[in-house]
């Protein structure tokens, strides 16, 4: 009996992060793909973006074949448009089999809240000093009046 092999395993594409429906508070962000094939080499890995036009090349054949079942690709993406995106990664294997993994994310703009300034909380630090030390102040004067009127008596 004759094994007839299947030559067309896809890869698996695997986005790690972002995840799915994540929201970014930035306009920058890193994404961290994996790839692994069971067979054939990874000929190409590529990504289609929804605020670039085209399809751009992540990841090219290694020449050396060292660990070329497997790929582990980090890119980072700066100035993308505050809204929400989809980002597609797209991988090819040496057999011409290919797979894709797509997510979706969002960027906005992180506010942070007002801090207050510096010179509030010195205002503050004068202020309790100046309150502490009139009380100070005016129960040791009420001390010597209760005094002297004792000693009068």
């Amino acid at each position: 009996m004759a094994y007839k092999f299947n030559n067309y395993i896809p890869p698996i594409v695997e986005i790690i992060s972002p995840e799915n429906q994540t929201v970014i508070q930035a306009s920058n962000f890193t994404l961290t793909v994996g790839v692994s094939s069971y067979f054939w080499t990874i000929d190409s890995v590529y990504y289609q973006a929804d605020w670039q036009d085209g399809i751009h090349q992540l990841f090219g054949i290694q020449t050396n074949y060292v660990n070329s079942l497997n790929a582990s690709i980090v890119a980072t993406f700066q100035q993308i448009p505050f809204g929400n995106h989809t980002l597609s990664v797209y991988a090819n294997t040496h057999d011409n089999s290919h797979s894709n993994a797509t997510v979706k994310f969002s960027t906005e703009r992180f506010i942070e809240k007002p801090q207050p300034s510096s010179s509030f909380s010195v205002i503050a630090v004068v202020s309790i000093i100046s309150v502490v030390s009139g009380i100070s102040a005016g129960l040791m004067l009420y001390g010597r009046h209760r005094k002297r009127n004792f000693l009068n008596k």
